[in-house]
């Protein structure tokens, strides 16, 4: 489980706020909000990459301020929104990074990172692209590779940064699938932050919304009665206000 209590999130002054709010494993989060809102800070203030200005993350009931970096690698994994490739660099040998917080100073493979790996492929069901370059993927594959990385590393928190921003919507719909099989049969935590609000209304129960107005973070869940309209009008307030009291011009923003 990872909680946050009474938490400043940003850089000098903080951008976004919450109260208390707790993830728990076994579940596919979406955290949603407009560009600028603050998600990706909010999600590197979950892995420990930013300190909070104040307020307190605990991980397993353990304070993240206290854990140290390889074993917080041990416990989260991140997948950014895009992973444009390395020359030379097969897709096998990136998926294998994601055991180095287990291997030696050398970066050798146990039996033990080699079969992780191997579940981790057939999982995903990524054999195919084992053996080519990364730099020769499709956005779509690369984005497969990367979960496929994240699942590797073994952890039990995955945290992903609008990783369907460069897809189309068919493999939206597959990274959607796969991230909530990933979270139901493997027990794992995934939050993904995104604009995808269909996708995410058809694979999670509970969604965190930052409040375009108030600049606070929220756990909500989404229900039969859920309507896009309910989202926009938590973390979208100006394109609610347009799509409730717009004009006969669509285009009219006045």
């Amino acid at each position: 489980m990872i909680t946050c209590n009474s938490l400043k999130v940003g850089y000098i002054d903080p951008i976004l706020q919450c109260e208390q709010i707790s993830f728990t494993t076994g579940e596919l989060y979406c955290l949603i909000g407009k560009n600028g809102a603050g998600k990706s800070t909010f999600l590197k203030t979950l892995m420990g990459d930013i300190a909070p200005l104040s307020g307190k993350i605990t991980i397993a009931n353990r304070p993240l301020s206290l854990i140290e970096p390889n074993e917080k690698a041990k416990l989260i994994a991140f997948v950014p929104s895009k992973f444009d490739g390395i020359p030379f660099l097969t897709s096998y040998e990136f998926i294998a990074k994601g055991r180095i917080p287990y291997t030696n100073f050398f970066g050798n493979l146990s039996l033990k990172d080699k079969e992780i790996i191997n579940e981790a492929v057939e999982f995903t069901k990524v054999g195919y692209l084992l053996d080519k370059e990364t730099t020769l993927l499709s956005d779509g594959e690369r984005q497969l590779i990367s979960i496929t990385r994240a699942l590797a590393q073994d952890t039990p928190y995955i945290l992903l940064d609008e990783p369907t921003s460069f897809l189309d919507p068919e493999n939206k719909l597959k990274l959607f699938s796969l991230l909530s099989k990933i979270s139901k049969s493997k027990n794992k935590l995934c939050l993904i932050s995104t604009h995808d609000i269909e996708f995410s209304k058809l694979f999670c129960t509970n969604y965190l919304v930052i409040s375009q107005k108030t600049k606070t973070i929220t756990l909500e869940k989404f229900s039969n009665n859920s309507s896009n309209l309910d989202i926009y009008k938590k973390g979208f307030e100006e394109a609610y206000l347009f799509l409730t009291q717009r004009t006969d011009n669509p285009l009219d923003f006045g």
